[in-house]
């Protein structure tokens, strides 16, 4: 037989915290049903609410790389090919590595760059077509 004092009870305990006091008093803690509590309904499956919302923002990222970099990148390229393929012999042009120079001859994927003049000789020296950067107004180089 086991008797109580009078001054223990079977009833919780309210403390400040309300009856769950008694049970931390007795190392019970309710971590999980706190978790459980927390996580509320479960979602609806998918639908095309949930695909919109992962896809619309991918379309809007690529939509934005295709304006500001892709596009403007292509259209440069297009015209620097009409450029290099519009090359013919007397254009003063600029190359990408800083030389000038009056084209000397035209081939198919070369150009003859006549850079300066020595002794009444022309020096000529042979790049790539693509390396021209920019067509130069006639006029702007004297050698």
């Amino acid at each position: 037989m086991i008797r109580l004092s009078r001054t223990a009870s079977l009833k919780p305990r309210n403390g400040p915290f309300g009856p769950v006091e008694h049970f931390f008093q007795y190392g019970v803690h309710m971590f999980f049903i706190n978790d459980a509590w927390a996580a509320g309904e479960a979602a609806a499956p998918g639908g095309m609410e949930g695909f919109l919302i992962q896809v619309v923002p991918l379309i809007v990222i690529f939509a934005v790389f295709w304006f500001f970099l892709i596009r403007p990148q292509q259209k440069r390229q297009k015209e620097h090919m009409k450029m290099c393929d519009a090359l013919a012999k007397g254009d003063e042009v600029m190359t990408l590595g800083g030389l000038n120079g009056r084209i000397d001859f035209v081939e198919d994927q070369t150009i003859g760059l006549q850079v300066a003049s020595v002794d009444g000789k022309p020096v000529v020296v042979r790049m790539q077509r693509n390396a021209v950067q920019m067509v130069l107004p006639k006029g702007s180089i004297k050698f």
